[in-house]
């Protein structure tokens, strides 16, 4: 813990001498100190500052982020996941050099129109913005929503924070909807999202509810 705070100190006296380039340093419970740049460039900079002026046995380590992932929105052709992937490309980034993936598709069981699931490239998710949140799939024009990584609680089943900080007095199976952890389901057919199900009862709505509260057909998601 010393070793830590000490690190911690070294890192912002040494941030603070470079003070041209805008950064942000946090330190976290597990001993790993992060620091967050603006840009690519930046962070080149400040890894190799922190490993010309620390004086230290840690490792320094730049992570990889991914690529944003969306939803394109109510699909509604007969193709492939290659097939979608080529008509998306062609009538949306033939101007990029990097297209984009598709990753998933998922039909609804009551409209049979599909979401499809795409990983894309910081640029192509720029220029999506720019084209008010819409791609072109074959003849029609789709809406597109972000994809969000959210923390998911194994407890009570809602959002934004884990089973450790769980304050529900009793636990929900997010698998099937029943009165167990989803360690002990033995449901294995019976697939009930508990989120879509709870805001069906409050508000009256129609959300399909045959899936898991993961899967991309959720209105959460």
């Amino acid at each position: 813990m010393q070793q830590t705070k000490n690190l911690y100190s070294q890192i912002i006296s040494t941030v603070h001498s470079e003070n041209k380039i805008p950064v942000r340093v946090l330190k976290t419970d597990a001993g790993v100190i992060l620091v967050s740049c603006t840009n690519s460039d930046d962070v080149k900079k400040m890894n190799n500052i922190l490993h010309s002026k620390l004086h230290t046995d840690s490792s320094i380590e730049i992570e990889q982020l991914k690529n944003p992932t969306v939803k394109v929105l109510d699909v509604d052709v007969e193709m492939s996941n290659e097939q979608l992937e080529k008509d998306i490309n062609l009538g949306n980034f033939s101007t990029f050099k990097d297209g984009c993936k598709v990753i998933h598709t998922v039909e609804s069981s009551t409209t049979n129109l599909k979401t499809v699931l795409l990983e894309i490239s910081p640029e192509l998710h720029a220029h999506i913005v720019t084209n008010n949140y819409q791609l072109y799939v074959g003849h029609q024009r789709c809406r597109v929503m972000h994809k969000l990584n959210i923390t998911i609680c194994y407890k009570c089943g809602k959002f934004n924070h884990g089973a450790k900080k769980c304050d529900s007095e009793s636990t929900i199976c997010i698998n099937c909807g029943g009165n167990h952890p989803i360690d002990k389901c033995k449901n294995s057919v019976i697939k009930k999202c508990i989120n879509c199900l709870a805001r069906n009862i409050k508000y009256n709505t129609q959300y399909n509810t045959d899936h898991l509260i993961t899967d991309v057909r959720c209105y959460r998601c």
